[in-house]
């Protein structure tokens, strides 16, 4: 049986960065400028409305994205049943 290479986790915005082929190929991409792809460094995150985009990207280059790098919290799993509002 062959051996499953495992994916990289992307955990940062200069990950992705790095991963998309750098702030010019991620400018052209997404039509922003350079210096609102350097922004998102600075700011820690990239806006949300990017997730899907470069998820998609990345996932084709054997990468996993944090969904965490766009501002996105995980939610922890909860114990016990469903409960019901009424």
């Amino acid at each position: 049986m062959a051996k499953r290479k495992s994916s990289k986790v992307l955990k940062s915005v200069p990950e992705v960065v790095k991963a998309l082929g750098g702030p010019d190929a991620i400018s052209e991409l997404t039509g922003v400028g350079r210096s609102t792809v350097s922004n998102w460094a600075t700011w820690g995150f990239i806006p949300p409305g990017w997730y899907m985009a470069f998820k998609t990207r990345l996932e084709a280059k054997g990468f996993i994205l944090d969904p965490d790098v766009f501002g996105f919290k995980t939610v922890p799993h909860f114990e016990g049943e469903a409960r019901h509002v009424a």
